[in-house]
Order: structure tokens, then C-alpha cells, then sequence
């Protein structure tokens, strides 16, 4: 079983690389999925930036969250190899796995 960096274990389907890049000043985690897609919530919780579907979908719907840079209020937005999102300062890219 793969767990993430908070002790979580992972949903099937996914995978953390833990790989660092910077991205127009802003340093920022990839995270692998072996998956053609991966929605929004999923993202987050997979991320570690929020602990639960509840707290996704509130942040998602109040404007939060962004995702390529634009306000996406969308928790069913599927993210696919190359989109990010950002939350509170904090930036994940989806990479493709393997």
C-alpha cells in the first residue's frame, strides 16, 4: 500500500512522486497519477491540502482553490498530466506516473 507524506494511505489509482520544481517563482510538488484523471477533490485530498471531501468542496465552492492559474469552483473538474492547482499558498502539479 502507498502512503502519502501525511500517513494517509493512497487511493488506488494514484501516486505521490515527491519531486520539487519551480514554476514561475513558485515551488511546487509533483504529483503522479497512473490514471487518465484525477477531479479536483480528489486532487486535494490526495495532496494533503485539505483532510476531507467536506473541506474540498466547501474551499472549491467558495472560490478558493485555482487550477492553471483561474478561480475554479468545479470539484468534479478533471484534472489531467500538466494542469496545477494552487490553495493557500500552496502549488501541485499532476504528472503522469511511471
Amino acid at each position: 500500500m502507498l502512503i502519502n507524506k501525511l500517513g494517509r494511505p493512497l487511493a488506488l489509482g494514484w501516486m505521490a512522486l515527491g519531486r520539487h520544481f519551480s514554476w514561475k517563482g513558485r515551488i511546487m510538488e509533483k504529483i503522479g497519477i497512473i490514471t487518465e484523471y484525477i477531479r479536483l477533490d480528489a486532487f486535494l485530498k490526495l495532496t494533503g491540502m485539505v483532510d476531507t471531501g467536506g473541506q474540498a468542496k466547501f474551499i472549491i465552492q467558495n472560490g478558493e482553490v485555482q487550477v492553471n492559474g483561474e478561480t475554479c469552483t468545479m470539484r468534479g473538474k478533471k484534472l489531467h498530466p500538466g494542469d496545477t492547482a494552487s490553495y493557500a499558498g500552496r502549488s501541485f502539479a499532476v504528472a503522469k506516473a511511471g
